[in-house]
Formats: C-alpha cells, structure tokens, sequence
C-alpha cells in the first residue's frame, strides 16, 4: 500500500513515516510511504505515477499552497497577449472581466485574454474552488483571506465587490468550501 504525505515540515513528515512504519509492521502488512515538502513536486509524482497512492495525508494550512488546493490541481490552457499559455487552476486568484477581455489574475501575475467569463467559468466549472460573484467576477475561494459585508478580500490584498443581490448566497457558498 502506497501512502503519499505532503507536509512543509520536514521533521512532521519524518514523524509520520515513522508512524506508518510502526503500524504496517504491528499489523504485518506491507506499506510505503513517501514525503513531500514542496506541493509542486508532490503534485508532478500524482501525475506521473502509474501506481495512485492508497491514500494522501497532507497539511491544509502551507505557506506556498495550501494542502487542499493540491489536490484539487488541473491546468486550463488560455490564449493570452498572442500566446498559449498554461495555468494550474490553483495558482489562480481571481478573474476579472473588463469590456470584451477577462483578467485571469494568479499567483505569478495577471494575463489579459479574449476568452469570455461564461467560458472561463465552464473550463473551471469542475473545481469547487470557483464562485462566481456577478458577471465580471471568478474567485477562488482557496486565496480568500476574509469577507466583510459587501468586499470579498483576497490573500494578496486585493478587494472584490459582492452585488447586493448575491451576497447571502456568496456567504453561505464561502462557508460551505470552509467547512469542507
């Protein structure tokens, strides 16, 4: 049995594979157990292992993503400034449409695209991160630092306005990705 465990504590993850260790030789069966401390690479060993882990144990709370945001990555691809570009879904923060363009807005910097936020929001339908907050706004609830009555306050500072209309359904749907 394969166990994959994603922690930014090198020592937390040392002490789990002891754990493992310890319990598959109590009940004499055989596990393998393998740490990660960077959510990148742990993400690249998901896709190219042909064997799936049995199960993932991982830290929510880390300083470069947090643990849930790890498990839930894809890629969308996005023509922007007159190139592809590819981008993990988890290092978006928001999406912003302004005129005929939508601004997808990540960790690494903005990118300005033709693509329109009914069909961004469709290519990003499958991740539970994404709430729309009107028409012109897609955010992902991951990089949420707080809500206040009528802004929606990012990670990085940025402040996202909450139409009147939507703002109890915004609450409740920001509550439920909280509590899992």
């Amino acid at each position: 049995m394969k166990i994959f465990l994603l922690d930014d504590d090198r020592r937390s993850i040392a002490q789990m594979e002891a754990y493992i260790q310890e319990y598959a030789e109590k009940m004499s069966v055989s596990m393998q157990s393998q740490g990660f401390s960077d959510p990148e690479a742990f993400l690249k060993a998901c896709e190219e292992n042909e064997e799936k882990p049995y199960l993932v144990i991982l830290q929510v709370g880390m300083e470069k993503m947090s643990g849930i945001v790890a498990t839930e990555s894809h890629t969308i691809q996005v023509r922007a400034e007159h190139r592809k570009v590819s981008i993990h879904t988890s290092d978006i923060l928001y999406a912003e449409s302004i005129g005929h363009n939508v601004w997808i807005y990540t960790k690494e910097g903005a990118y300005k695209t033709s693509l329109t936020m009914a069909k961004l929001t469709k290519a990003l339908q499958e991740e539970r991160s994404f709430l729309g907050c009107g028409r012109s706004y897609l955010v992902n609830m991951a990089y949420i630092s707080h809500m206040e009555n009528e802004v929606i306050v990012m990670s990085e500072k940025s402040r996202i306005p909450i139409p009147v209309r939507l703002r109890k359904n915004v609450a409740e749907k920001y509550r439920e990705y909280c509590s899992g």
